[in-house]
């Protein structure tokens, strides 16, 4: 395995496009980068949550350069060596996507004797979860908040542009449904996805809420969550379903080659990955793994040598020491360093993104 130099995060907007980036690229092989991961380029509702309600996972957004753009920052990165990570987005959709569009087109119509929790999954909603509120549909169906604060649910209105007692899960934004990651049409859709862009050439995914997926059975109410206890879980996070889920996405990945076998798969992904391997999956901050899925650590207790140690613990241990030996720990994974200071100066522009590293 080759040593890491050092990973960068770019934040793309309006006024720091794809193209802005590829004039920085010589400036970032001289400071010593190798690999490169962004906030997401796939096209978004306009003025959307900087990129993460998607509407079309296989075209680049037009605000940022659009595919033109993106080819031209794909070879300036190829010309000096350099990887790239594309973001993507598999927890939800935007409201604004096709699916959703046409869900919000077939709305429910109230069922006063549709039970609490119910599940509506018929045609588009069948993609996300819709369920019946509590009290009468007056009320969420469970406890879950969401990220940003409030109920996670949202109520949708009847074909009379009522209230129909039905609710969809956004645990965060209510722009941002939840897909039904337990349908089989949105996971091979996304497998599709992946296969799409390895063909077009990005070395790997930073993939976006990885931990976020799979939802308990049932829609349980939210328990008081004990930090001190692995077992005490949030009903939707970090739920056992998530682990088909990603050997179905290393077996895609599996399919292709990469020209570096060190290519990155990125924080969300290798939390849960690691946890599924036997290694707790509270890796620490910002953790950036140099391991492709198809090239993660196999599932197996037990290493020659170490029988105490998994092999993705030893594995985790040695990223670390490589990147901070002082600190190597595999609860505390730390994979990039900063590189050493150069004498030359940034691009004198004001859309110039500063380094974000590991401890940052």
């Amino acid at each position: 395995m080759k040593e890491l130099s050092a990973t960068l995060r770019l934040q793309f907007h309006r006024d720091f496009t794809l193209d802005d980036a590829a004039e920085l690229v010589d400036y970032f092989a001289a400071l010593g980068i190798s690999h490169l991961y962004a906030s997401p380029l796939l096209t978004a509702r306009p003025g959307s949550m900087h990129g993460y309600d998607i509407v079309d996972h296989r075209e680049i957004n037009p605000e940022l350069g659009g595919e033109e753009a993106f080819a031209r920052f794909s070879d300036c990165l190829k010309a000096h060596g350099l990887k790239f990570l594309l973001d993507i987005v598999p927890n939800h959709t935007s409201w604004a996507h096709p699916w959703f569009v046409e869900a919000l087109a077939d709305a429910p119509e109230s069922d006063a004797d549709a039970p609490a929790k119910a599940r509506y999954a018929v045609g588009a909603w069948a993609k996300y979860h819709l369920l019946r509120g509590q009290d009468g549909g007056t009320t969420p169906p469970n406890n879950w908040t969401s990220v940003f604060g409030g109920p996670a649910w949202h109520q949708v209105d009847g074909p009379d542009g009522k209230p129909s007692g039905w609710w969809y899960l956004h645990i965060f934004d209510k722009s941002q449904p939840d897909l039904d990651w337990d349908n089989e049409e949105v996971r091979a859709e996304f497998r599709g996805h992946l296969r799409f862009w390895f063909e077009r050439g990005v070395d790997g995914f930073r993939i976006d809420v990885a931990h976020g997926l799979a939802k308990a059975d049932g829609y349980p109410d939210c328990p008081t969550i004990d930090e001190d206890d692995a077992t005490s879980r949030n009903p939707y996070w970090d739920q056992d379903g998530l682990h088909d889920v990603w050997r179905e996405w290393r077996a895609v990945a599996d399919e292709f080659e990469p020209a570096d076998a060190d290519a990155l798969d990125a924080k969300g992904a290798v939390e849960v990955l690691l946890r599924e391997l036997g290694v707790p999956w509270s890796v620490g901050p910002a953790p950036v793994a140099p391991f492709h899925p198809a090239r993660s650590a196999r599932c197996s207790r037990g290493t020659p040598g170490d029988p105490d140690k998994t092999a993705p613990e030893l594995q985790a241990t040695r990223l670390a020491e490589q990147a901070h030996p002082k600190r190597a720990s595999p609860s505390a994974v730390q994979t990039v360093r900063t590189p050493e200071p150069l004498a030359t100066e940034p691009p004198n522009r004001r859309w110039a993104a500063p380094l974000e590293h590991a401890g940052a």
